[in-house]
């Protein structure tokens, strides 16, 4: 397909830009456009394009939905692989898990261990640089553009020291030079196979919950979701001795994304409620009394 977008006049006579397009679904034959708008942005360095359009279509009567589902949010990991974001009980008794499979859990870890290994070739491109420029004579400029490379935490900040060198080089360098040539080639790569792999596994993630949130809208009326600080989920304060496992659990919150879920259920046409979670899982659902805990229990 070609894209016609008008978006000027000489006169009368209107202004088109034109744009490849790759439709992802056929909108329906009775769908009217109501605006479109052309969205541009840098992914990894290069331009990737996009174009959103608001429809309207005609369903008919509305269908009164009735019923009421109660959602629980939170992230888990579980042993098959999958990252499980929330269970839904419905007033109908349906319950479902909502989780992400295996595979895109696999995908989002990737992206985390790329960067890693972007961070160690880097660290080991700056104790190259500082061990040459320490046993060789380096032009004042290029001490100058070091002289705070200790305290540098950006990679940009080393490959924009080599494309200035590109066009300033001298005398011995050529060694020094290769090394840094070749970590920043290297770099480039990884760097855009990172955000290229990133951009595509959130652009699935959201039309994941769009489509959860699609499939609760059409079986229940009301949601009903806790009143929750997300960033409780992932405390920051926690003991010298639970702190080894704070990365990973930082890890889960980035892949699962739980405000991206709570706003499409928001948005997907339901009636939001929000409940306070204090008790509630220790009010048992059938009669309604707040059961004990025996913490000594618990914990044996």
């Amino acid at each position: 397909y070609t894209l016609w977008l008008r978006i000027g006049s000489d006169g009368r006579k209107p202004i088109w830009a034109q744009w490849p397009l790759i439709l992802h679904r056929q909108p329906p034959d009775d769908a009217r456009i109501m605006w479109a708008i052309v969205h541009r942005r840098i992914v990894a360095g290069k331009e990737r394009w996009s174009v959103t359009l608001s429809l309207q279509v005609d369903f008919g009567k509305p269908v009164a939905m009735v019923g009421m589902v109660g959602i629980d949010v939170g992230y888990r990991c579980l042993p098959n692989g999958r990252l499980r974001i929330a269970f839904a009980r419905g007033s109908d008794g349906a319950g479902r898990e909502f989780c992400l499979p295996a595979d895109k859990v696999q995908q989002f870890a990737k992206v985390e261990d790329l960067q890693s290994i972007r961070d160690q070739r880097h660290n080991e491109a700056r104790a190259a640089l500082r061990a040459w420029l320490d046993g060789n004579n380096a032009p004042e400029w290029l001490r100058q553009e070091t002289a705070t490379m200790h305290a540098w935490r950006r990679i940009a900040r080393l490959a924009v020291l080599v494309r200035k060198w590109s066009g300033e080089r001298f005398e011995s360098d050529q060694e020094i030079f290769c090394v840094l040539s070749a970590w920043r080639k290297k770099e480039q790569h990884l760097w855009q196979w990172q955000e290229q792999l990133r951009d595509q596994l959130q652009a699935w993630r959201r039309d994941f919950y769009r489509c959860f949130a699609a499939e609760i809208r059409k079986r229940y009326k009301t949601v009903v979701i806790e009143q929750l600080d997300l960033r409780d989920l992932h405390d920051v304060n926690r003991p010298p001795e639970e702190r080894e496992v704070y990365t990973p659990q930082r890890r889960a919150a980035r892949m699962a994304n739980l405000s991206g879920l709570i706003r499409f259920l928001k948005e997907s046409g339901c009636d939001v409620l929000t409940v306070d979670p204090a008790y509630t899982t220790r009010t048992c659902h059938a009669c309604g009394k707040l059961c004990e805990w025996d913490q000594a229990k618990h914990l044996r």
